[in-house]
């Protein structure tokens, strides 16, 4: 249930979680002065006001834990990406015309198999990240880019040692972008999360329970804050995904725009 929510877009995703707080909190309130517990409920009347930090510092620090992961996976997406370009732009960049070797324009040359490489990210792995698997054709191109490294530039060992070098590179930043399509912040942190927000609700409620309208403004103002915070981590629990997602141009800057 938790995926299926994270996998919405990023307006469903606060819709749900807005409305399913908002009938908790409703669902608190009507309990508290109309439903038959009433009398039994407002034997309660007295709970002191900092009782509600007992309930919400844990969701604070809940919450800035969660934040915290999927900020880092999203700054380890953007990193694998530039990483990934940077790579190839560098073996672009070395591969030097020479009579013992293709021209980088012709097929086998390590510039054109690096190009055809990058332009296979763009066209078949970047199309397949929901399922978090590369495209097979894209790893049968990385594994064309290493051969064409591995047999070139034999006569220039500095520039081969170069090459072989980005190529590691590349195949570092290329297992992190795919680790990370397609995955999910663990389900169990999010159940918490939210279970912590309706335990914030109910020691809101609890503080006030001698007013109606006051305990349901002070229920607007809390679930409104847990709403919009946990609705914006999670729209971007998924780096790839989404309105808010990281941004493939470094691949296209590679290839000149194309």
């Amino acid at each position: 249930m938790i995926l299926l929510w994270l996998g919405l877009p990023e307006w469903a995703i606060v819709a749900c979680l807005g409305c399913g707080l908002g009938l908790t909190g409703a669902l608190i309130n009507w309990m508290t002065f109309h439903s038959p517990a009433k009398v039994w409920i407002a034997g309660f009347q007295g709970v002191v006001a900092p009782f509600f930090v007992s309930a919400a510092l844990p969701l604070g620090l809940m919450t800035g834990f969660l934040a915290s992961d999927i900020w880092d996976a999203n700054r380890q997406a953007a990193r694998a990406i530039q990483q990934e370009a940077d790579a190839v732009s560098m073996l672009i960049a070395l591969d030097v015309p020479a009579a013992s070797r293709p021209a980088p324009s012709q097929p086998g040359g390590v510039a054109e198999t690096a190009r055809a490489y990058m332009r296979s990210v763009i066209e078949d792995d970047w199309p397949r990240r929901a399922t978090g698997n590369g495209a097979p054709i894209t790893t049968e191109r990385f594994s064309a880019l290493t051969r064409a490294v591995a047999t070139g530039y034999a006569e220039q060992p500095g520039v081969q040692t170069a090459m072989l070098a980005a190529v590691g590179r590349i195949a570092d930043a290329r297992s992190t972008r795919l680790s990370l399509m397609g995955s999910h912040t663990s389900a169990l942190r999010w159940s918490v999360v939210l279970l912590l927000a309706v335990l914030t609700q109910m020691a809101v409620a609890a503080v006030h329970l001698e007013r109606r309208r006051a305990q349901a403004v002070a229920l607007i103002l809390s679930t409104s804050a847990s709403v919009i915070t946990i609705g914006l981590i999670a729209a971007l629990d998924q780096p790839y995904h989404g309105a808010y997602q990281v941004s493939p141009a470094p691949y296209r800057q590679v290839l000149g725009g194309n």
